[in-house]
C-alpha cells in the first residue's frame, strides 16, 4: 500500500511535493501554555504573539482577553482574525481556529 504525498515532514496539509511547509502558524499570546501546547500536539505550528511586536504572516491570533479595551478604542491593527480564550478550554479554542488554518 503506497504512503500519501506529503509536502513536509510534519504536515499532511502542506504544499505538495514542493518540501516546504504551507501549513499557517498561530500565534498565541503569552500565558496560554495549555491552549499552545494543546494545540502544538494537533499539528498547528504555535508561534509567541506580543501586543507591542505582533506576529506576521499567521492564520490567526489567540489572546487572553486579559487585555480588552473598556473603552472600544482600539490601537493595534492586525491582518488576522484573532480569537479571545476567555473562558474557553484548549480544545474549543482548537475547534475555533481550525477554519482559519486550512
Amino acid at each position: 500500500m503506497l504512503e500519501p504525498e506529503r509536502g513536509c515532514s510534519r504536515h499532511r496539509d502542506c504544499s505538495r511535493g514542493t518540501g516546504e511547509c504551507s501549513v499557517k502558524a498561530v500565534a498565541v499570546e503569552r500565558g496560554l501554555e495549555p491552549v499552545k501546547e494543546f494545540l502544538q500536539a494537533q499539528g498547528c505550528q504555535v508561534v509567541d504573539w506580543n501586543a507591542s511586536a505582533p506576529a506576521r504572516d499567521v492564520a490567526c491570533c489567540c489572546i487572553s482577553g486579559m487585555d480588552k479595551n473598556l473603552m472600544g478604542m482600539q490601537d493595534v491593527t492586525l491582518d488576522c482574525p484573532v480569537v479571545s480564550c476567555d473562558g474557553l478550554t484548549p480544545q474549543q479554542v482548537y475547534e475555533r481556529i481550525r477554519p482559519y488554518l486550512q
